[in-house]
C-alpha cells in the first residue's frame, strides 16, 4: 500500500513542479508571480518529504529495523526534519500574509522571517 501511495505521489509531484515551472515568465513580478514562486517552493518542499521521508518510513514500518547505520540515520533525520520545518514555515508565512505585496504588510511580516 505504501508503494502505491509513494508512486502516485511521485507522479503528482513531478507533474505539479513541471507545470508550475513552465508557468514562470521573465519580467515584472506581480502578486500572481509571487504566489507562483510560493507554490513552486512548497511543491519542492513536499517533494523532499515524499522522496526522503516516505520511503524510509515504509521500510521502517515493514521491517522495524534501520539498515543505514548511525551516520546515515543522523543525515536522514536532519533532512526529514528540515523538510518538515521548511513546509511548516512556508505555510506559516503564507498564513500571515507574506505573499501580499503591500509595503506595510511586508514590514509587519519581516520580523517573522527572523
Amino acid at each position: 500500500m505504501y508503494a502505491v501511495a509513494i508512486a502516485l505521489g511521485v507522479i503528482a509531484s513531478a507533474y505539479t513542479i513541471r507545470k508550475f515551472t513552465r508557468g514562470r515568465t521573465a519580467g515584472k513580478r506581480s502578486a500572481a508571480a509571487r504566489l507562483l514562486s510560493y507554490k513552486i517552493s512548497l511543491s519542492v518542499a513536499d517533494a523532499l518529504i515524499l522522496y526522503v521521508y516516505a520511503p524510509a518510513q515504509a521500510v521502517w514500518i515493514t521491517t522495524f529495523w534501520w539498515y543505514g547505520g548511525d551516520l546515515l540515520c543522523r543525515v536522514y533525520k536532519f533532512i526529514a526534519t528540515f523538510a518538515f520545518y521548511l513546509t511548516a514555515n512556508m505555510q506559516f508565512n503564507y498564513l500571515f500574509g507574506e505573499n501580499d505585496v503591500t509595503e506595510t504588510n511586508r514590514k509587519k511580516c519581516a520580523t517573522w522571517d527572523l
